[in-house]
C-alpha cells in the first residue's frame, strides 16, 4: 500500500511571492500561516544560510498543525565548507531538537555542492554526517554518485537518498526514482540549463516553470516512489515568482488531492 505523500516548497519567505501567492498587504509575519492553508510540508531552507534561532524554530513548530511535516536543510558549514564538521553537527542537533521533540521532523537534508564527488575525503564527511544525524536524507548533484559502486555504498549507510530533478547538463546526475532508505524524498529544482551556472543572481538558476506534461511525468515517479516507502516528501525549489507553488498545486491535483480553500485575508 502506498505511503503518505507530503507536498510543499523549498522555503516560503520570498518577497516575489507577494501577488502570485501571498495577498497584497498580508504582513510578512503571517506568511507561514497563509502557507499552512495549502501545504502539509515545508522544506526549511533558511537554515542553510544561517543558523535558526530558538525563537524562529519554536514559532514554526507551534504554528504548524498536527501532522505537518518539516524537512530542515543543513547549514552550509556542514555540507559546503572545508572545515571540521563536528561543531556544525552539534549545532544542527541542538537547532533541530524542537522539531524532533514535537514529532514533526520528517528529515534533515544534507545537500552537497555540484562539484562534490565521491572521493575518500568526501566519503568521510558523508559518513560523519550519517553517524551524527537521524533522520537524514542525502542530496548529491554530481553524477559520479550514481555509479553502481557508489549507489551500493550509499544503500549500506541506511539513510535516505534524495531524487533530484535539475537541468540535463553534463556532470549533473539525472533524476532517479529509486528509493534508498526508509524515506522517499524528491526535490524539483527546475530545468533552466542556461542559467544554472551563468547567472548574476542566485534566484535566476531556479527561474523555471514545469509544464503540465513535465509535472505529470514527475507525478508518475512520485507515485512509484510512494509504493516503496512509508512516507514520501516532495518539494519544489523553482521558487522565483512562486512558480514552485504553481507546480506543487498541479502535482497535488494530479495526485487527486483536494486544493484547500484559501482565505483572501488573514488576520
Amino acid at each position: 500500500m502506498p505511503g503518505r505523500i507530503s507536498i510543499g516548497t523549498s522555503g516560503f519567505s520570498y518577497d516575489d511571492w507577494v501577488g502570485p501567492f501571498y495577498p497584497m498587504g498580508l504582513k510578512k509575519h503571517r506568511w507561514f500561516d497563509y502557507y499552512l492553508q495549502e501545504f502539509d510540508a515545508l522544506e526549511v531552507n533558511a537554515s542553510y544560510y544561517a543558523w535558526l534561532s530558538a525563537k524562529a524554530v519554536s514559532s514554526l513548530v507551534e504554528r504548524a498543525p498536527r501532522g505537518f511535516r518539516f524537512a530542515v536543510k543543513l547549514n552550509k558549514e556542514v555540507t559546503h565548507q572545508k572545515s571540521d564538521v563536528d561543531e556544525g553537527l552539534r549545532a544542527t542537533i541542538e537547532q533541530n531538537r524542537p522539531f524532533a521533540e514535537a514529532g514533526c521532523l520528517a528529515s534533515q537534508l544534507a545537500q552537497f555542492p555540484n562539484g562534490f564527488r565521491p572521493t575518500d575525503e568526501n566519503w568521510s564527511r558523508v559518513e560523519a554526517i550519517v553517524e551524527a544525524l537521524d533522520p537524514l536524507t542525502l542530496e548529491f548533484r554530481h553524477d559520479h554518485w550514481q555509479a553502481p559502486d557508489s549507489m551500493a555504498r550509499l544503500a549500506n549507510l541506511g539513510v535516505s537518498l534524495c531524487s533530484v530533478d535539475q537541468p540535463r547538463i553534463e556532470g549533473l546526475l539525472e533524476f532517479d526514482d529509486t528509493v534508498i532508505g526508509p524515506l522517499a524524498y524528491a526535490r524539483f529544482h527546475g530545468r533552466n540549463a542556461a542559467m544554472w551556472y551563468e547567472h548574476e543572481k542566485a534566484w535566476q538558476r531556479y527561474d523555471y516553470l514545469y509544464s503540465e506534461a513535465e509535472v505529470r511525468e514527475l507525478t508518475a515517479s512520485v507515485r512509484k516512489m510512494s509504493e516503496k516507502a512509508k512516507e514520501t516528501l516532495v518539494f519544489f525549489n523553482n521558487h522565483y515568482g512562486a512558480q514552485a507553488v504553481t507546480n506543487a498545486r498541479q502535482m497535488s491535483e494530479q495526485l487527486g488531492r483536494p486544493i484547500r480553500e484559501r482565505q483572501p485575508k488573514l488576520f
